[in-house]
């Protein structure tokens, strides 16, 4: 439970931080956080079919274990920091 409760402080903290990046950066940005988010998932979904790498903890079983890391400080880093 406490693993879980880290992800979710994770993604939350991070997105505290958006407000302070600014409107018109968030916009110009958010088209290419997407893309590379999307981009990672495809990555993981690779590594995690060739067992590069494996990441247990996950906030639903079906969901990738990169998903709070991409939702959380990459997204929110990726726009305009």
């Amino acid at each position: 439970m406490k693993k879980k409760l880290a992800l979710i402080l994770i993604v939350r903290l991070s997105w505290m931080t958006v407000p302070f990046i600014g409107k018109r950066d968030f916009k110009k940005y958010y088209p290419a956080a997407i893309f590379m988010g999307l981009y990672i998932l495809g990555e993981g979904a690779i590594a995690e079919k060739n067992k590069w790498w494996t990441i247990k903890e996950r906030f639903h079983p079906k969901l990738s274990g990169e998903v709070p890391l991409i939702l959380g400080p990459f997204f929110a880093g990726s726009n305009g920091f």
